[in-house]
């Protein structure tokens, strides 16, 4: 779901307390997620989409695709309710479904009706835990979520260059992607192009890597350290390394000449 490279934006939110939590991405510890299976996340977004108020949309990462939708708070307790999924709403979705071979629509129709789940969750301040229950494979299972740059503050900056510290994001492979409804207008290819590049821009969202003042690093549950030497940044892992460099305005790091992590 995650090897296409983009993103369109994440501005991280420090406290999930807060009113508008925009841009905050919650997911599980890193050690957690290096356990094979199903591993949430959810983005509390600030994109702007008129069918939503801005401080109240979120995108939830599920088992098969990305759910969008809107949530409640009360006292810590929160309601997620989805409103649709890769960017199809049900008219959309039908229309989709008309384009493609009988058994292909029914898988995505499956999927899709199980990626629009309404969940809730309550949110531990003493613990800065967010717990969420989702049903996975008709079963309810329950997962901690934390703020991927949780602890980031606390560490020390060892002297190094600030400007590359903090959350970079992959950039978004569509800007110019219409939403459905225009698409099936415009373009005569139908909604199946449109729905492969929803799912990579909104898969691609949550592509995000964290560069810590302590010269760790994190991936989600891919752990490392990281390196400057004038405009090339090294990345190393414990199989590998790779090496980036930084654009000239500090907001990119290029690969081949192409950006593969930007700043908002």
């Amino acid at each position: 779901m995650f090897s296409a490279i983009a993103l369109a934006f994440l501005i991280h939110g420090r406290s999930f307390v807060e009113s508008t939590p925009s841009g905050a991405l919650w997911e599980e510890t890193m050690e957690v997620q290096r356990v094979p299976g199903y591993h949430p996340m959810i983005r509390f977004s600030s994109w702007d989409i008129t069918r939503f108020n801005r401080s109240t949309t979120y995108m939830f990462v599920t088992p098969d695709f990305i759910q969008q939708g809107q949530f409640q708070e009360r006292n810590g307790h929160y309601f997620f309710r989805a409103v649709m999924a890769n960017e199809l709403e049900n008219s959309d979705k039908d229309k989709l479904f008309s384009e493609i071979d009988a058994g292909t629509a029914n898988k995505l129709n499956e999927a899709y009706a199980k990626s629009m789940s309404n969940f809730e969750g309550d949110y531990d301040e003493y613990s800065k835990t967010l717990y969420i229950t989702y049903p996975v494979k008709g079963m309810l299972q329950r997962f901690s979520l934390h703020d991927t740059m949780e602890g980031d503050d606390q560490r020390g900056s060892l002297g190094i260059d600030r400007s590359v510290v903090g959350l970079w994001h992959e950039p978004e492979p569509y800007p110019d992607k219409l939403d459905a409804r225009t698409r099936g207008k415009v373009d005569d290819r139908g909604l199946v192009p449109f729905f492969k590049e929803a799912g990579a821009s909104e898969g691609a969202q949550f592509n995000v890597i964290d560069l810590r003042a302590d010269r760790t690093l994190r991936i989600h549950g891919k752990g490392g350290m990281w390196g400057r030497n004038g405009s090339t940044l090294t990345l190393t892992f414990d199989k590998g390394s790779m090496s980036l460099e930084i654009s000239a305005d500090g907001r990119k790091l290029l690969s081949r000449g192409k950006a593969v992590y930007v700043r908002p």
